[in-house]
């Protein structure tokens, strides 16, 4: 295997040719890769043109090539661990720069986002600082595969008549208030067309007051005019207002016209209260929208996680373009890599015992989403298990807000329930054959493991490649698998 060592930011390749003792990389699938290399402690003591030692932590870049200088696999080196005689040092695949780092772009809510749209998100988001422009892209797509789930028809359709319900009601609160100003201010208009300046009482009477006449006004009841009258105490007489008697016939039509609007007002909230119960009925199928935001997202990683969750896969790329490295993230649908012309038979190409596991034989699932007590959102999915006794898995996961989320939920896990029961392999070391050449796969491919295996007996199942491990030549693959169908 051939290294080359430079640095990531400027470009600047200090060695196409480091004189490594020892080499070890794993390609992963839907995460980082690794490279272990070890040097000698000169070496790595050494400085470079840029005044750096040639092996700077988060300052260097590792790229494998096999003897044909195909790339196998790059790494930003992370830790360096210095020895009397011997460096060891360590890489992670380009992504590894979105591990617990946080999102700090605008804030979105997204509702049916392609997987590898948010992705370019996270990835743009990253690249747009100083000291993080590493040339990284997001390829591929996964059709189908969105994050942020879209409300119900008959969701938006109650949601749309609440809001109605809801302005109608706010208008009619509005017209409300207004006529209460309207009927406040003319009251205090008839004390001031009186000649008071302070607010008294009305007070209704075929003959004059005699008590308390600064701050009475006096409405004449002896006659059909009903004038109102206020005392003049320097004539010690009491004064008609025909204004104020005008203004108190105004007030007592808005009196009247704020009864109404009172009772529209009722009727109004009567039917908003409606529409919300109808809303509150229908609150499973609301929309779940993807979030991202700086307060919540403060490990991008974890983002890439969700995506996977939802439905995709990814793997690292690197590949030359003149003197430079271009990385890319490739998003594709998990299982779209099935090697029907490949074989990987024990006995031939496997050398050595293949690693194997048993899964728990579960008949179903009990997913547990949002919600307190019997409104918990929740779904069931089994199996016929051949004949086994009935075994639940039970998952919660309190970010399932919807039954749609739950029922989706509980079909992959009983779907991996189906890949995993019975005996599985879980690692294999696969010899370069003309059945699989080391090049012609790769991690997420699904192949066939078959032959006999010591203690279990003959074996025929179909595995995905979760990881590709090399140490020091092509000759010997370690490929750490997953059960599938």
């Amino acid at each position: 295997m051939r290294v080359h060592l430079g640095r990531p930011l400027s470009g600047l390749w200090l060695d196409h040719e480091v004189p490594v003792l020892s080499v070890e990389t794993t390609e992963t699938l839907n995460g980082p890769g690794s490279i272990t290399v070890t040097v000698p402690s000169d070496y790595h003591r050494r400085k470079a043109t840029d005044g750096h030692t040639f092996i700077h932590e988060w300052g260097s870049i590792l790229v494998v090539e096999d003897d044909q200088d195909r790339i196998i696999a790059t790494g930003l080196v992370d830790q360096v661990t210095p020895g009397d005689t011997v460096t060891t040092v360590e890489a992670g695949g380009i992504s590894m720069v979105l591990t617990g780092c946080p999102y700090k772009g605008k804030s979105r809510s997204l509702i049916n986002a392609p997987v590898a749209n948010v992705a370019r998100v996270l990835v743009e988001d990253y690249q747009g600082y100083e000291a993080s422009a590493l040339g990284i892209t997001v390829v591929g797509s996964v059709p189908g595969v969105t994050v942020g789930v879209d409300a119900s028809a008959k969701w938006k359709e109650a949601n749309a008549r609440y809001v109605q319900a809801r302005k109608a009601l706010e208008y009619a609160k509005k017209r409300q208030a207004d006529q209460d100003a309207r009927v406040k201010s003319l009251w205090v208009s008839i004390f001031h067309q009186c000649g008071m300046s302070k607010i008294g009482k009305i007070r209704k009477r075929k003959s004059a007051p005699t008590t308390e006449l600064k701050t009475t006004v006096w409405m004449d009841t002896s006659t059909t005019s009903r004038t109102l009258k206020s005392y003049n105490s320097k004539s010690k007489a009491w004064v008609s207002r025909p204004t104020a008697t005008t203004t108190y016939g105004q007030w007592e039509a808005a009196k009247r016209v704020l009864a109404k609007l009172k009772s529209l007002t009722r009727v109004e909230k009567t039917a908003a209260d409606k529409t919300k119960e109808w809303l509150d009925a229908r609150s499973e199928e609301a929309a779940q929208p993807f979030l991202l935001n700086w307060w919540d997202t403060q490990d991008m990683s974890s983002v890439l996680g969700d995506l996977v969750t939802a439905g995709a896969e990814w793997v690292e790329e690197s590949a030359w373009d003149g003197q430079d490295i271009k990385h890319s993230i490739r998003f594709r649908k998990p299982g779209q890599v099935r090697r029907d012309d490949l074989r990987f038979e024990v006995g031939v190409n496997i050398q050595d015992r293949p690693e194997v596991g048993w899964a728990d034989p579960y008949t179903g699932v009990f997913v547990l989403g949002a919600g307190e007590g019997s409104k918990t959102v929740h779904a069931s999915s089994g199996w016929d298990a051949g004949g086994r006794v009935r075994r639940v898995k039970v998952v919660s996961d309190q970010d399932q807000k919807s039954t749609a989320a739950v029922q989706k939920l509980a079909a992959s896990e009983l779907a991996k329930i189906k890949k995993q029961t019975g005996v599985t392999i879980t690692s294999i070391t696969v010899t370069d054959h003309p059945f699989a050449r080391w090049q012609s796969y790769g991690v997420g491919d699904i192949i066939r493991v078959i032959g006999p295996v010591q203690g279990v007996g003959d074996v025929d199942v179909w595995c995905r490649i979760t990881e590709r491990t090399m140490t020091g030549s092509t000759d010997k693959v370690t490929l750490t698998l997953e059960a599938t169908e």
